[in-house]
């Protein structure tokens, strides 16, 4: 068990690190030289080296685990016809499975986003389940549960309002929703000129829209939309609706990062969860900045909002740990809240940290209590291979138990869990591979072009959910990519190889929990 500590308490025991990332390079002034920002701190003369630090850590194994439990006894491809992406999926009180994907297609194709539902024991078999069609254009869909069961969606698509952005549509079904016609749909907010790693977007996990107890929509969505909107619309926005929220008009939003003159925050694949009184928990790498307008440690952090969240003053935050950096695999993260308002997350880290135990590794973080302090938070290491656990999606069992699906460092799904000691020093971490490729390629083999040599499957963003039983249920894509051959006869160069895309499918699988 480690304690993430203001970095100055603990030089003695610290080495530098320098982060290397292809996304960090492109994001301009947002990523100069980091200095202080409260709890935990770095000083001046450590800042103006480029380097921030980490604890040294002791990778805790734990027992020898038990044998794995059963393999999946359940899977199925959302549709087998067309690609497909953005696997999104919940599961009710009564065991009903709520999923949702978008069509994988170009944008002259129309592409939709598809809510689709079954119930029972049988959602293997695709005649189970009941679908309809919302919208085109899609990029990306995100599905939640109000308390009653109805599955509102966040529908990303392309902007019919700025030429190259995004529109952020809401919508909504309360009876019947398999009937298009049960479902109201509006555009609540557009951007424009986000941020460069938009281009990692259909590969990385999106967890940035949830519902509060009540079930009222919120999500956190990114603009840099200095070529349309006056005032130029620059940040990270929390957008929030109390009621009739399929009236834009009773949506509004308020900046969570800082904003000072011509600099913005950047956050990147921000996790959104609130506790039993609706209070909001954030956790994102954050490109970020001091009050001053001087750039602070860029890595993992800590947000919430207690009251009056539509003040960007009433959010408060702490900086955690350094994600490390890199395209593929890709640092990726979530959190959960247990029964007790208490905050779980995991971070899977990035490239260009030390020591190599915690480079390109799963950590479990918690905080029971005080969590805007650096020095209330705690984590072990899942003891995994190096570069096995990207895109981590991290649930609760009843108890309090975490669960995580993830994608190992073979391009397969994986899952681990913890039933013993997972807030100690000696966490009884057990991992299974779900899927693997060799059974993905039997049951839905691709022919690839005659100009390539071979396929690769990589598994993609994951979303775990458990049942009434806590069984495991979990939603991913997988990409196809032939490694292929092009020569062009006309532009005086050597024939080359690179990986071209063949497909891309949203699956859900399913297996029992020892």
């Amino acid at each position: 068990m480690h304690h993430l500590l203001a970095v100055h308490q603990l030089r003695p025991l610290l080495r530098t690190l320098t982060l290397f990332s292809c996304l960090t390079c492109a994001v301009g002034s947002v990523l100069a030289a980091p200095e202080p920002v409260p709890t935990p701190t770095v000083d001046a003369q450590a800042a103006a080296t480029f380097k921030v630090v980490l604890p040294l850590l002791i990778q805790q194994n734990g027992a020898v685990p038990p044998p794995p439990p059963p393999a999946a006894t359940g899977g199925i491809f959302l549709d087998r016809a067309v690609k497909t992406a953005s696997a999104s999926t919940a599961i009710d009180a009564n065991d009903g499975y709520h999923a949702a994907y978008i069509h994988y297609v170009p944008s002259n194709e129309n592409p939709p986003a598809v809510y689709g539902f079954c119930s029972g024991t049988a959602c293997n078999n695709k005649a189970n389940w009941r679908e309809v069609r919302l919208l085109d254009k899609t990029r990306e869909v995100q599905l939640a549960l109000t308390p009653a069961g109805q599955p509102p969606l966040l529908i990303v698509t392309e902007s019919s309002v700025y030429n190259g952005g995004k529109d952020y549509h809401y919508a909504a079904c309360d009876t019947n929703c398999t009937d298009r016609n049960s479902w109201s749909v509006t555009r609540v907010y557009s951007s424009w000129g986000t941020t460069t790693s938009d281009v990692l977007n259909d590969k990385n996990p999106q967890r940035s829209f949830a519902l509060d107890p009540q079930g009222r929509p919120r999500f956190i969505y990114q603009d840099r939309n200095y070529l349309y909107a006056e005032p130029d619309h620059y940040g990270a926005f929390y957008a929030y609706c109390d009621s009739g929220c399929t009236n834009a008009a009773n949506w509004n939003q308020t900046e969570v990062g800082r904003n000072i003159q011509y600099d913005a925050e950047i956050f990147d694949l921000p996790s959104l969860t609130f506790t039993s009184t609706g209070q909001p928990r954030i956790i994102s790498r954050v490109f970020a900045l001091n009050p001053d307008g001087t750039s602070a440690p860029e890595g993992l952090y800590y947000y919430e909002c207690n009251a009056g969240c539509g003040a960007t003053d009433n959010w408060k935050r702490v900086f955690l740990i350094p994600t490390g950096g890199g395209s593929y695999p890709h640092p990726s993260w979530d959190i959960e809240l247990d029964a007790n308002d208490r905050i779980r997350a995991v971070i899977f880290t990035g490239d260009g940290l030390e020591p190599d135990a915690v480079e390109q590794r799963v950590l479990f973080l918690w905080c029971d209590a005080n969590c805007l302090n650096g020095e209330s938070w705690q984590f072990n290491n899942l003891g995994m291979a190096k570069q096995s656990g990207e895109s981590p999606d991290l649930e609760l069992t009843a108890q309090g138990l975490p669960r995580i699906a993830y994608i190992d460092n073979h391009g397969e799904l994986g899952y681990s869990w913890c039933n013993t000691g997972c807030y100690g020093e000696t966490p009884q971490w057990q991992h299974k591979v779900v899927e693997m490729e060799a059974a993905l390629k039997q049951e839905f083999p691709q022919a690839i072009p005659f100009n390539c040599d071979t396929s690769v499957w990589q598994g993609l963003a994951p979303v775990l959910d458990l049942d009434r039983a806590g069984n495991p249920r979990i939603a991913y894509d997988f990409a196809v990519e032939g490694h292929c051959l092009y020569d062009n006869p006309n532009d005086n160069y050597d024939p080359y190889w690179r990986f071209m895309p063949v497909w891309r499918a949203a699956r859900l699988v399913y297996f029992v929990q020892q």
